[in-house]
């Protein structure tokens, strides 16, 4: 391990953080369709560039193995949907905390219904533990009195279980990682321009200058650039040094949204904070089979 990858580890966490904020800046004036289709299509056209070009990958599997990246691209998206949608219900502060329930809904899928780990209840104790810390960010008060907060958080805690799914399922592929993240955004792409086309209008709208840098943002580097980040990291540090920004991301997230967003951060939040990142800890105990379990 080097202070370049140490870095570089840190980069990832900002970068990742900041789309949660982004996202919440982005929605106040682009619909959530058309604002899923934009960060897919900045994040692609980047790693088009940068994987095709720049890394002389051969992107021949884009077109030999297009149903698997349809099916990657079909989860990504509904995931990428899920966040726009519920960040116009949550805070970008609690979305950016329901990201450390990902590990959680990784171990229960790759344990209950692929069994391809082993079951066991330290870990399934770190789900619920993740969960708990999640209701007292929140404060329970609010999840029975507001019900589009609780809402929110059903939406992202489904479209976490999809990305779950989605990484999965693109492990079991066996190809390059850097090709398969450029074919799934690629399909994600496709995906949401027919949506966007056929739900809202993204042509006739009129963003403000604040909502288009924060969606350029979250597709150049929040998504893209991130992407090329965290899969160079596996290959040269690690999968295990990798799977430690789970922990890092949602500090900077928060701290951004506070600063910026002005979300609320008291005892509470932090105590909240504490206690879904021990989750996390817990249910990653096996991180080199977890490894990118937590989204971008």
């Amino acid at each position: 391990m080097t202070v370049f990858h140490v870095a570089l580890l840190l980069v990832l966490s900002a970068l990742i953080g900041a789309v949660y904020p982004l996202v919440k800046i982005a929605e106040e004036t682009i619909p959530p369709v058309t604002l899923t289709l934009l960060r897919a299509l900045f994040a692609t056209l980047l790693l088009l560039v940068v994987v095709g070009a720049g890394m002389r990958r051969s992107l021949l599997p884009l077109r030999s193995h297009w149903k698997s990246f349809a099916l990657l691209g079909l989860l990504l998206s509904l995931f990428f949907l899920s966040l726009s949608e519920a960040e116009e219900r949550i805070s970008a502060s609690v979305g950016a905390l329901m990201a450390c329930t990902a590990p959680g809904a990784t171990f229960l899928i790759a344990t209950l219904l692929l069994r391809w780990e082993r079951f066991t209840w330290l870990r399934f104790a770190g789900t619920l533990v993740g969960l708990a810390g999640v209701a007292l960010f929140v404060g329970p008060s609010r999840l029975l009195s507001e019900e589009s907060e609780l809402a929110g958080i059903a939406i992202i805690g489904g479209g976490f279980v999809l990305y779950a799914a989605n990484m999965l399922l693109a492990r079991s592929r066996g190809l390059d990682p850097f090709v398969t993240a450029t074919g799934t955004l690629v399909a994600v792409t496709l995906f949401m321009t027919v949506a966007a086309f056929a739900l809202e209008q993204p042509l006739g709208i009129h963003p403000s200058v604040e909502s288009q840098l924060a969606v350029v943002g979250a597709g150049v580097l929040s998504t893209g650039l991130a992407y090329v980040i965290l899969y160079y990291l596996i290959a040269h540090a690690g999968a295990v040094f990798t799977s430690s920004f789970c922990y890092i991301m949602p500090l900077f997230a928060i701290f951004v949204s506070h600063l910026v967003l002005g979300d609320d951060f008291g005892w509470t939040h932090s105590a909240g904070l504490a206690i879904t990142l021990a989750g996390a800890w817990l249910v990653n105990r096996n991180p080199e089979k977890l490894a990118a379990g937590a989204p971008p």
